[in-house]
């Protein structure tokens, strides 16, 4: 069975923030992800975590580029919709991000929450939420909350679980300095 986990840490990966000032962030992200695309196991299960490489803007904050690692328990009780072949829950632990501004500030992030429900064709819906966590420059001190919508397709995948594909998704949320 294919491990479509890279898809919700795609969504995680998309994460952007606006502003270093308090405020209301939206953000819109495309790219690609690695399921099992890290040596990181951050609940000791066996399975690695996913990883999310993106790039999108946001009016708050320009151009930027994601990096999110997250890792996903398959199998788990979710509030996925009727037609789910597979649904996940988010290890919340070990699951977070890097998002990289043009200056080269930083903001960093942790997910609290999330699910992965993939259908047969093989699209995975995920939601995620989390905080912001600080950073570099102006991030240095940014906390608030976010939200996060995709949509993963994989493109190719083996037995194994090691899968690869696109992601597209949308991020909300408040930054508060």
């Amino acid at each position: 069975m294919i491990r479509t986990g890279v898809v919700a840490s795609v969504l995680m990966a998309m994460v952007a923030v606006g502003s270093a000032e308090a405020g209301p962030i939206r953000s819109q992200a495309s790219g690609s992800f690695v399921a099992q695309g890290t040596p990181i196991d951050t609940n000791n299960d066996g399975t690695s975590a996913d990883l999310f490489i993106v790039s999108g803007s946001s009016s708050q904050l320009g151009s930027f580029t994601n990096q999110t690692v997250a890792e996903w328990i398959f199998g788990a009780p979710t509030t996925c919709p009727a037609g789910t072949v597979r649904q996940g829950t988010l290890v919340p632990a070990g699951s977070a991000f890097v998002t990289r501004v043009a200056n080269g500030d930083l903001l960093f992030g942790a997910f609290t929450s999330g699910t992965n429900c993939i259908s047969a064709t093989g699209i995975a819906s995920i939601s995620a939420a989390g905080n912001f966590t600080g950073g570099t420059g102006r991030f240095d001190d940014a906390a608030g909350s976010f939200t996060v919508a995709a949509t993963a397709t994989i493109l190719a995948a083996d037995a194994s679980g090691n899968a690869f594909g696109g992601v597209v998704a949308t991020t909300e949320g408040t930054l508060n300095k």
